[in-house]
Parts: structure tokens; C-alpha cells; sequence
């Protein structure tokens, strides 16, 4: 199970400063304690001190985009319905991989992680912070980004191999928290992108994807495509990425506040304060606030799969 690992926070008071917009500010203790833990897990390149130092410099609010942009390319094991369309099952691509296509519907069926099977540049590619308008894309996924699809190596697991062999053909499907819909098995030349010209399987794709997206749609309804910020990040994580931080700062002022906690945990306890040590968690893209002595997980907000 990936989370990002809870430690110990500092209680002697300390906070530390942070500019925000020119002015400096202090951040209250959990939430920089929460902000480090981050800045620690996210993969950098280059991997050297000053991306780190820039990574830990951001503001709450930029380190959750870059977080959860990260987050957003893996899949959280739970049992999902899987859907195959005939276009699918009828493609040559199908019938020739079939027979490695199918182990990995069936853990998506019984809840089984898939991890070992997505891109192995999640482990190494989180922030990149020699950043520009041509080689913005070298921390993010395209097609996840702009489609909403995630793309699947179809490999066998090795024993002592973090991800199954990668292989020249690879499935890209939906994933939503209850249903995988699968689009198709492509091949790898669907990643070229340097010419002017698209490869035929990167047109395909992108065929399929309009046919999944406004095939089923009624008259007078209308699909708007996820839209992209110039970083490359899409609108819908940089959204969910200020509701964690609104949320965070909101929770967070309050939790040293009796009546308040009362309220937030349904107990009655008169020095309820002394009883709980509260620490921010992602797990994934879920937000969580745990209390570490009743070992407590409290679900504050879905993300995304």
C-alpha cells in the first residue's frame, strides 16, 4: 500500500516562514511538518539539492499541484467493474494479447494492485524543475492529462521486479473508482509526437478517444475535454489541489480549539486537546487527517481514482 509515510512532528511551538505572494507568513507546525513529508516523497530531476531546496520553497497551495499531478498517475487497488466494447474485442491487437490482457483485468476485478504495470517514470519523474514550454510534458502524462487515460504495460511480474516487463504493446482504459473502461491496446509508436505528423497509432488513439468521449452523448448535451494550464497540468488538479489547501488551513487552525474537536470527532471529553496528536496524510490522492495515538484515519476528501 503507497502513502506517504507519517513521522513524528516537532511540538516545541517552532514554526517556520514561508513567502507567499512577497509576504512572509508562518506555517503552523502540522502543516509544515505535512509540507516536508511531500517535498521529501516526490521523485525529482534532476535529482541534485537544488530541486529539492526549490521543491521545499513552494507554498502549500504549488506543492499540491505538483503532488497530487504526480498522484494522479497511479491507480488505488479496489475492486472495479471492467468494461470491454466490441470495437475492442474485434481489433487485431486484442486477439494477438489477449492472453496477457486478461491477468490484468481480473486484478482490477478483485481489487488487486496494479502499480507494477503503469509507467515506471512515476518513480522518477515527479518535478522537473528545468522547465519550459517545449519540455513540459518530461514530469507529466500526456494522455492522462489531456484524455483522462491511463496506460498499462501488459509484461509478465518478475519475482524481486518492481513493475511487470515492459513490453511494445500496452492498454490504455478509464479508470474510475468503480469501473475500468478499457480503449484499446496500442502499440509504443503511439508516443511519438516529434514530427509534425501523427504515427497511425497515435491518430487511432486519438479517434478513439473522441469516439469514447462523444459517441454516447444525447442531443443537446455537450462534453468538454479537460482543459490544460500552461505548466501542463491539468485544470481539474489544480482545482482539487486549492480545495486541499483551503481545506488543510480551514481543519488545521481548529484543531487545538476543544469545542471544535468535540464537534469534529462526536465525543465528549473535557481536556479533549491532551488526547490526540494530529498529523495530514495523502494516501494517493485522498486526503486524510490521522490521529496517531487512537490510530485514527479520517477520510477529509476523495481525489481521483
Amino acid at each position: 500500500m503507497f502513502s506517504l509515510s507519517v513521522i513524528s512532528i516537532n511540538r516545541n511551538g517552532k514554526q517556520s516562514q514561508v513567502s507567499v505572494g512577497g509576504v512572509k507568513e508562518m506555517e503552523p507546525p502540522r502543516i509544515q511538518d505535512f509540507k516536508d513529508r511531500i517535498s521529501r516523497q516526490i521523485p525529482i530531476f534532476p535529482n541534485n539539492r537544488e530541486t529539492r531546496y526549490h521543491l521545499q520553497s513552494l507554498s502549500l497551495g504549488e506543492l499540491m499541484v505538483h503532488a497530487l499531478s504526480w498522484l494522479s498517475r497511479y491507480v488505488i487497488a479496489r475492486p472495479r467493474k471492467v468494461h470491454v466494447p466490441h470495437k475492442v474485442l474485434d481489433h487485431q491487437k486484442w486477439k494477438e494479447n489477449q492472453y496477457r490482457t486478461l491477468p490484468l483485468l481480473r486484478r482490477f476485478q478483485k481489487g488487486e494492485t496494479v502499480i507494477e504495470f503503469l509507467s515506471n517514470e512515476i518513480k522518477t519523474r515527479g518535478l522537473n524543475l528545468n522547465y519550459n514550454i517545449t519540455n513540459k510534458w518530461k514530469d507529466k502524462d500526456f494522455f492522462l492529462n489531456a484524455m483522462g487515460f491511463h496506460h498499462f504495460h501488459l509484461g509478465n511480474l518478475s519475482e524481486g521486479n518492481h513493475f511487470a516487463d515492459r513490453t511494445n504493446e500496452i492498454l490504455f482504459a478509464e479508470v474510475q473508482k468503480k469501473e475500468v473502461s478499457v480503449i484499446g491496446i496500442y502499440d509504443h509508436s503511439v508516443f511519438e509526437s516529434k514530427s509534425e505528423k501523427l504515427s497511425d497509432e497515435r491518430r487511432r488513439l486519438w479517434t478513439d478517444f473522441e469516439s469514447y468521449r462523444f459517441g454516447k452523448l444525447q442531443p443537446g448535451k455537450f462534453y468538454l475535454q479537460s482543459m490544460i494550464a500552461t505548466s501542463g497540468h491539468p485544470t481539474h488538479v489544480v482545482n482539487l489541489a486549492q480545495s486541499y489547501t483551503h481545506m488543510i488551513r480551514t481543519i488545521d487552525e481548529s484543531l487545538d480549539d476543544q469545542d471544535y474537536l468535540r464537534d469534529f470527532l462526536g465525543i465528549q471529553n473535557e481536556n479533549v486537546n491532551s488526547h490526540f496528536r494530529f498529523d495530514w496524510m495523502l494516501h494517493f490522492s485522498d486526503l486524510y487527517l490521522i490521529e496517531k495515538n487512537q490510530k485514527l484515519h479520517i477520510l477529509i476528501e476523495e481525489g481521483f481514482n
